[in-house]
């Protein structure tokens, strides 16, 4: 993956593919464990904590959705790819809510 585009490595004399998405993030390795269990990115950045989804993609879609726009978020992809982590994360990885609502209240006020 760099950027917007994944790429699928050629297989048993395959080409390989590139893919491009408005968005793409990589949830697979390249993390630290903190001691509550939260992964963090490793200082090649790569991968994509559940702030750094919500930043790219959630604030827009939170925005948006205040100017009376309607919106949906899509998560494509092959089965264990990390479609569900991308969007809501489990255990100390949950999407804050907090952080959500928050950018709702601000509206609000």
């Amino acid at each position: 993956m760099q950027n917007t585009t994944t790429r699928l490595k050629a297989f048993k004399g395959e080409e390989q593919k590139d893919f491009t998405f408005d968005y793409s993030f990589w949830s697979f390795d390249e993390f630290e464990t903190n001691a509550d269990g939260y992964m963090k990115p490793t200082a090649s950045g790569k991968y994509a904590d559940q702030e750094k989804v919500f930043n790219a993609v959630g604030k827009s879609v939170l925005d948006n959705a205040w100017q009376g726009y309607h919106c949906c978020l899509f998560a494509y992809g092959q089965t264990g790819s990390g479609k569900s982590y991308s969007m809501i994360g489990y255990g100390a990885n949950k999407v804050k809510y907090e952080s959500t609502l928050g950018n709702c209240s601000n509206h609000i006020k």
